[in-house]
């Protein structure tokens, strides 16, 4: 067993056209010595799966196929693979409908190697969100001098784990597990009104309440497919994101001196925006760029938010991007409010989120909705006929 030298294991069940396309993915990458791979199919009535697995050919290690003979479900099935870190130190962990980058497998031992014994990191990203999965809206994190930024939202399309880092999570799951108190305001709404059959859900809050944190790449190593199944009523490429397709060396910071952290919300922590807004240093405030968090449900005297304000102290206009910019660059707006807690109520009158997205899309005219909506009705009526 070496600890950082991790298997590849694939998640699979009952998709046999995504499982073949994230083989071939990884017959493309890169690999500096011999790699183990893992392929645990769950139990369903589709034994193509099984045939694709048996016949693809693995050129760089260890091929070794599981085939649970009881229907697992996603969340314990994602949990036995997790447990493979026992078996092989560190685990590269990949659901079906993932493709991955040539150069992923030299991000994630890198990445696992620099931070293996940061007991800050629960795990590492090899997907980079685009996307703010809460808000409904773009997300781009603020660039520094490293390949990696933190948040504190655990990744499940595509990621790395060591064997500390998966006991550290487990310990916790197993004295935890008959608590289902998911009504912290730290925890984003939706991620708690998901199921408890949901590893993610319990992973949230796993990392929340021990305070660690998500290496994510600023450049994608995997994107998602969107395939039907558990998670996607129906194929959706919401969740496809560019891929790194150069190779690059990788340059790491310690967790303790990085200037790009964010919560679970992905909003930049409030320590890390004052280094670079000096006007703010003084205030004690909630971060809220995306206006989505409840607010009142929070602590902090002050509130940096796009949630419209009629009383405030301070406010910012919205033009630079990142959105973090415009408090940086003292931009001279109504759009960003600093106020008070005492003094914060939601403005009626001024639609905040119509602002935000005129801010992060450029806005279609009426003709360009209406052709939209028409090429759209014209494609079902095919498809139904077809």
């Amino acid at each position: 067993m070496e600890k950082y030298k991790p298997a590849i294991v694939i998640a699979a069940y009952n998709r046999k056209h995504s499982l073949k396309r994230l083989l071939d993915s990884l017959a493309k990458s890169i690999y500096q010595s011999e790699v183990t791979l893992v392929i645990s199919i769950d139990k369903s009535n589709n034994e193509d799966v099984l045939d694709i697995a048996n016949s693809f050919e693995w050129n760089n290690g260890e091929k070794v196929i599981l085939k649970h003979n009881q229907n697992l479900g996603l969340k314990k099935h994602i949990l036995e693979c997790g447990n493979l870190t026992k078996t092989y130190g560190s685990i590269i962990l990949l659901e079906d409908d993932l493709y991955v980058s040539p150069f992923f497998y030299i991000y994630a031992l890198d990445a696992l190697q620099y931070y293996s014994t940061d007991t800050n990191i629960a795990g590492i990203s090899l997907y980079a969100h685009s996307f703010n999965v809460h808000a409904k809206l773009p997300f781009t994190p603020v660039k520094e001098d490293s390949s990696v930024f933190f948040m504190q939202l655990p990744s499940s399309w595509g990621q790395a784990w060591t064997i500390e880092q998966w006991n550290n999570f487990t310990l916790w799951f197993n004295s935890d597990k008959n608590n289902n108190n998911y009504q912290t305001s730290a925890i984003p709404t939706n991620i708690a009104s998901w199921p408890t059959s949901s590893w993610l859900k319990i992973f949230t809050k796993y990392i929340i309440e021990n305070n660690k944190y998500f290496a994510y790449p600023y450049v994608s190593l995997t994107t998602n497919f969107g395939d039907a199944g558990v998670n996607f009523g129906r194929k959706s490429s919401y969740v496809q994101v560019v891929l790194q397709n150069i190779e690059i060396k990788y340059e790491f910071k310690k967790f303790e001196d990085a200037n790009c952290v964010y919560d679970s919300y992905f909003e930049m922590l409030p320590s890390k925006l004052k280094l670079k807004a000096d006007e703010l240093s003084n205030y004690d405030f909630e971060v809220d760029l995306y206006g989505y968090k409840p607010l009142l449900n929070f602590n902090k005297p002050y509130f940096l938010t796009t949630q419209n304000c009629k009383v405030y102290e301070k406010s910012y206009g919205l033009d630079f991007k990142p959105i973090e910019f415009n408090v940086f660059e003292e931009n001279s707006g109504v759009d960003i409010f600093l106020v008070k807690r005492a003094d914060f109520k939601y403005n009626t009158k001024k639609l905040s989120k119509s602002i935000l997205f005129e801010y992060y899309y450029r806005m279609p005219v009426i003709g360009e909705l209406f052709n939209l909506l028409m090429l759209k009705i014209r494609q079902n009526i095919y498809d139904k006929i077809s």
